[in-house]
């Protein structure tokens, strides 16, 4: 049994999920769950969850480019994935805005991740409310004075369980998984030029 509002699998007899706290209006089987998120999250957009090919990418490669570019990989991961929902959808939205405004938007995108992961097997759950408000706060932490502000460029660990779904929901598309795992030229030129900008940050800080 699933819940309905977030997909998260649930112990039989439960009256609320652990994950967001929904009420448990009844018992369904899993397909008729995965409608049921379907309908909270990607009906609006009228897509076909199960048909989008999200941003693959391996997670360890995910959170290197995200701490190399102090967090600005991430306007890219969502750029990338929001593309994926326009070109799949034919919906009229802004990949762009939406990548660099991603804190209005990122709650709807974990949503549709889970719902296409969902109807593909993908048995593990997550709460995109939980996750956009852990992202929100760690982000929000570049406020903070030197050296504490550093904790902000963690923003990338709420992403990776997305990842995760999304790596998941792609493996279901594409025969190869369509994953990168590897560094191309300018991804490794990217991580050089951060690891010696960390460097120099991190003297900064300590003087």
């Amino acid at each position: 049994m699933y819940c309905s509002q977030c997909g998260n699998e649930l112990q039989k007899g439960a009256r609320f999920c652990p994950s967001c706290g929904a009420k448990i209006q009844g018992i369904h089987d899993q397909n008729s769950d995965v409608q049921a998120v379907s309908s909270k999250s990607g009906d609006v957009a009228g897509e076909k969850p199960h048909d989008i090919q999200y941003f693959g990418i391996s997670m360890w490669k995910l959170s290197i480019l995200s701490m190399a570019t102090f967090s600005l990989y991430e306007i890219y991961w969502f750029f990338k994935n929001w593309q994926a929902v326009a070109r799949e959808t034919n919906a009229r939205l802004s990949p762009f805005w939406r990548s660099v405004f991603p804190f209005f938007f990122c709650n709807d995108l974990f949503k549709r991740v889970v719902t296409s992961a969902r109807s593909r097997g993908y048995t593990e759950g997550y709460s995109s409310g939980w996750l956009t408000f852990a992202y929100f706060v760690i982000s929000a932490m570049v406020r903070l004075p030197n050296p504490f502000w550093l904790v902000s460029l963690l923003s990338f660990i709420p992403l990776l369980t997305v990842q995760r779904a999304i790596n998941f929901n792609n493996s279901r598309v594409l025969p190869n998984g369509g994953v990168s795992d590897k560094l191309s030229t300018w991804e490794i030129v990217l991580v050089v030029v951060g690891a010696i900008v960390w460097v120099l940050v991190l003297i900064g800080s300590l003087i």
